[in-house]
């Protein structure tokens, strides 16, 4: 993205359905006869995507009645089609804004050239929503003073909603990049599941990242509710997890299974999480496992380990299991933890 050049970009501007906002539509494309903009506007748009996560697009009952698919499709074919796109872009936008949390804002739809992947270059199209904006102090010369006043605007380093789609893998839904920075409650499943509708690829990124997530679940949340396992032994568990990834090019589950879980009767449990786990997300993991190192250093916060003690005390615990001991003082009932170690660091 970063040899990316604006070929044609145009913003339209798009209100909230359920509180019977309205559109509005620009009548030209954005003129960008200023490089110094184009490069502004170039690292606003991209900026958020920092790893190849993909999306491809897709529907319960054919990939034809995906709409975005279907108007990419048809820029991708004909880039005279622009401004026509540009506006069911935002007509489609407007009829999935039915949650009323959902903010009206300006939408951005960019064509763009010189887009590198894998070597090869290749055109994409960008979408782009900005909902908030910020307050800026401007500096005016008056006179022989200078003064103050206050503009609304967009910080150019805050996208808000993004989708960047590369015209490759037509027949399997496009390859696409996507960026949500605002998503909570009800309207998480607004950008990516109704407006854009698009699900994870399988890639070593997103097989990664689901494993991590998997193995995270269980050890913190499923294995308790069936086994006797403290906070200790879920750190310890969360920490060899980790270890075991990192020393790993390649690995199947059966393998994790046997090294990490070990006792029979967790691993039956386990193979039994795992099936519920891809039922619940539509989601496979495939025989042998491809670890991604980016993968599993962005979602490195989910092998926490750390015990917490009421308000007053964090145990760190990246080691030896062993060295913990837990217990409860008889007479006050109170729980304690033992620590071993050589000396203080």
């Amino acid at each position: 993205l970063q040899e990316a050049r604006i070929d044609k970009m145009i913003v339209h501007r798009v209100g909230n359905k359920a509180r019977e906002e309205s559109c509005f539509f620009s009548e030209h494309v954005t003129p960008l006869s200023d490089d110094i903009l184009s490069d502004l506007l170039r690292a606003y748009f991209t900026a958020p995507f920092k790893v190849e996560d993909y999306h491809h697009f897709y529907h319960p009952d054919d990939i034809e009645f995906n709409a975005v698919f279907t108007y990419a499709r048809t820029l991708f074919q004909n880039s005279d089609s622009f401004y026509d796109v540009s506006v069911k872009l935002a007509k489609h936008l407007f009829e999935q804004s039915l949650h009323p949390n959902i903010k009206s804002g300006e939408l951005y739809v960019v064509l763009m050239d010189g887009v590198v992947v894998d070597g090869n270059e290749t055109q994409a199209i960008g979408i782009f929503k900005s909902e908030n904006k910020d307050t800026f102090l401007k500096i005016n010369v008056m006179g022989s003073a200078l003064t103050l006043g206050a503009e609304e605007g967009i910080n150019i380093n805050k996208l808000d909603k993004g989708c960047i789609i590369f015209n490759l893998d037509e027949e399997s839904g496009y390859n696409a990049l996507v960026v949500d920075m605002t998503a909570r409650d009800g309207e998480a499943v607004f950008w990516k599941d109704s407006f854009l509708k698009v699900m994870e690829s399988k890639t070593s990124f997103s097989q990664t990242t689901q494993f991590v997530r998997f193995a995270s679940n269980f050890i913190q949340h499923d294995m308790p509710e069936h086994f006797e396992l403290d906070r200790a032994d879920q750190v310890a568990l969360l920490n060899r997890t980790q270890e075991f990834l990192k020393s790993k090019d390649l690995f199947k589950m059966d393998e994790y299974a046997e090294e990490i879980i070990q006792q029979p009767e967790v691993v039956e449990r386990f193979k039994t999480f795992q099936k519920l786990y891809e039922d619940s997300r539509d989601f496979t993991f495939d025989d042998e496992l491809e670890v991604n190192e980016v993968a599993l250093k962005k979602n490195a916060r989910a092998f926490k380990s750390i015990i917490k003690l009421d308000k007053n005390f964090h145990i760190y615990i990246h080691g030896n299991r062993d060295l913990v001991k837990k217990g409860e003082d008889q007479q006050t009932g109170m729980k304690y933890y033992q620590l071993y170690y050589r000396e203080e660091i």
